[in-house]
């Protein structure tokens, strides 16, 4: 019975139908192929700009950590943080690793220990960390050679997933 009704189809509704499914397995593979390439290229921007982040907020809070000056480094972290909508955390450590300031307190994610190393400011410039559902690109920076401490700024990649869910 089924065999007799697909054989009463006329072929021009069968041909038709055969380039229907062909369009959807080539638009679902270009979209697959795109979003996987918007996604790379989006999150090689965050790691990218993770590092950049790092270096200048290594310079702005350079002075207050040679001065002793941890209120100056709190406004400038709390700046920051207000100013780049996917920072995960700020961290700023002293020349022997202790935290100075941080900006993550509201937050659930807590920041992942520093990379173990032989020495305090040693340790590694960027490295990707999973969390849960979320992606973090740390950055790490030394202030003044390490000498008055190191700066880790972690960015999340959620923003990242929202423009690859809109495409």
């Amino acid at each position: 019975a089924f065999h007799r009704r697909a054989l009463a189809v006329p072929i021009h509704f069968k041909i038709l139908g055969i380039g229907v499914i062909v369009a959807a397995i080539f638009g679902a593979a270009v979209l697959l192929v795109v979003s996987t390439h918007v996604r790379s290229t989006l999150e090689e921007g965050i790691e990218e700009q993770s590092g950049m982040l790092a270096g200048w907020l290594a310079a702005r809070v350079e002075r207050n950590l040679v001065t002793g000056d941890i209120l100056g480094v709190h406004d400038i972290l709390n700046d920051t943080f207000k100013r780049f909508p996917h920072i995960a955390y700020l961290i700023v450590e002293d020349r022997s690793g202790h935290t100075i300031g941080r900006t993550d307190e509201t937050l659930s994610l807590q920041p992942p220990e520093p990379a173990p190393a032989s020495h305090a400011m040693d340790g590694i410039p960027r490295r990707s960390i999973k969390a849960g559902a979320r992606r973090i690109y740390e950055s790490t920076d030394l202030v003044l050679n390490g000498d008055a401490g190191r700066v880790r700024v972690g960015l999340d990649n959620q923003s990242v997933s929202a423009i690859v869910g809109s495409i």
